[in-house]
């Protein structure tokens, strides 16, 4: 249900966005015109406007792997990576705006996790995996933790 609503007010907030940009008055504006509660909005997007960044993140991924799935398979990696490029660009090409929105909010000091985390995503969604294995894709690399390092002088 919650990626339901997310989808939904996606979807509204992104007429308002180019104006107003990635905000809590955006997300709200939204929602209102969505039909979606207080508490489902706040559910949803338990971050305010950095989880609807979020969710346009993943709108836009989720896009382009539907895309990439009809194309064709037999291609060598790196004509695969560069069609998953420019088919993520044209996924977001009739929203420009807010894609730039997303690129600023992205690039403040404070959102810097956020926007490692969505460019590891992405990535994840363009490398496809190997055909050999489980090749080791970009989400499962791990910083060790404070236990591991313990751990090691030990």
């Amino acid at each position: 249900m919650s990626d339901a609503i997310r989808e939904l007010v996606l979807l509204e907030a992104l007429a308002e966005i180019p104006e107003n940009g990635f905000s809590e008055t955006t997300l709200a504006n939204a929602a209102a015109r969505a039909g979606v509660g207080k508490r489902e909005l706040q559910d949803a997007f338990p971050k305010g406007a950095a989880s609807l960044v979020e969710a346009f993140s993943d709108w836009a991924d989720r896009r382009m792997t539907e895309i990439m799935g009809k194309g064709e398979s037999e291609q060598r990696l790196r004509d695969k990576v560069a069609a998953a490029v420019r088919t993520r660009i044209e996924v977001v090409a009739p929203h420009k705006e807010a894609a730039r929105r997303a690129a600023g909010f992205l690039a403040v000091p404070q959102h810097a996790a956020l926007a490692a985390r969505l460019t590891m995503r992405t990535v994840d969604a363009m490398v496809p995996r190997s055909p050999i294995g489980s090749a080791m894709r970009v989400r499962d690399i791990r910083r060790p933790g404070p236990s591991s390092a313990t751990a090691s002088t030990m």
